[in-house]
């Protein structure tokens, strides 16, 4: 899962580089679900089949039919997807799915399980590489911040169309309800979980999984350069209108150990755990002590 601005394009290249550079026995399928001439498109196929919350529907795709065809026709099926915009939510329509794919491989025999993985990233600093990389001008940042509250729990759970759903419920500028307990269940879903901090150590995992060479990563969209500067109140109101996202990120952002120790397991569940110690976390800009005030 390709939620924006967590360094995803990056991986998303490595990955389609990893599986065009031979036939080996490591060799894989990529299949990129995102098209992003045809989803700017509402009349487009992928628009139109992957927005349907039905795994029906993703038959008619072409770019599904060529997942299944590695699923279903190769005695040992190897396929990487990749998902970014114009699909359903992860958490509230593909998690289901693809756990009831992963008991059809298990009981088809081929030997290969469901590995999910996304990236998340620092919340301010998230938030505030999405106003340069989306141009938002400096007399919008404000209102454009209030909109975007919690990005990547929302994009967790609903996809890039969470802002409409934010709209039919009637609370564009707010959280929606259960947003934390549900993005919290969507991530313990999440075996391989990685942050842009600690990008190179995500790819590695990736890399040893796919048993092809880890790889010195292009950083692509650096949003160098910018028409103006953020202010710490912009930082601060980022802060405060991401509180959910902050939560994730401390509770299951994995350090060096946890992340080495997991990799040997099979698929498992991700523990809700306190922020180590020895963690650099967020905090908000205008407050004077290190930690958040008392609600």
């Amino acid at each position: 899962l390709h939620i924006p601005k967590t360094g995803g394009d990056s991986v998303r290249s490595f990955l389609e580089a990893a599986a065009h550079r031979g036939a080996s026995a490591s060799a894989y399928k990529f299949v990129d679900l995102y098209d992003w001439q045809d989803c700017e498109k509402p009349e487009g196929p992928m628009a139109q089949t992957f927005r349907h919350p039905s795994m029906s529907e993703w038959s008619a795709s072409p770019r599904w039919a060529e997942a299944e065809a590695e699923l279903t026709q190769k005695a040992r099926p190897r396929l990487v997807v990749h998902q970014h915009h114009c699909s359903v939510g992860l958490g509230t329509a593909l998690m289901p799915q693809l756990q009831q794919l992963d008991a059809w491989l298990r009981q088809a025999g081929h030997g290969c399980r469901v590995r999910i993985a996304t990236i998340v990233r620092k919340p301010v600093s998230h938030l505030e590489s999405s106003i340069h990389f989306n141009k938002i001008k400096r007399e919008h940042v404000t209102g454009w911040i209030k909109h975007h509250s919690n990005p990547q729990a929302k994009y967790l759970l609903y996809g890039d169309s969470w802002s409409p759903y934010m709209e039919s419920i009637g609370a564009p500028q707010a959280s929606p309800p259960g947003l934390e307990a549900n993005a919290t269940s969507a991530l313990n879903g999440v075996e391989i979980l990685g942050t842009t901090e600690e990008l190179p150590a995500f790819t590695a995992r990736l890399a040893k999984l796919l048993e092809v060479p880890v790889p010195t990563l292009e950083h692509l969209h650096g949003n160098t350069t910018h028409d103006f500067e953020l202010t710490d109140e912009d930082r601060s109101l980022m802060f405060k209108l991401s509180d959910v996202d902050r939560l994730l990120y401390e509770r299951f952002a994995p350090d060096a150990k946890a992340h080495d120790d997991r990799a040997s397991r099979d698929r498992h569940q991700l523990e809700v755990r306190p922020a180590p110690a020895n963690r650099q976390v967020e905090r908000d800009p205008l407050l004077k002590s290190p930690w958040p005030a008392p609600i």
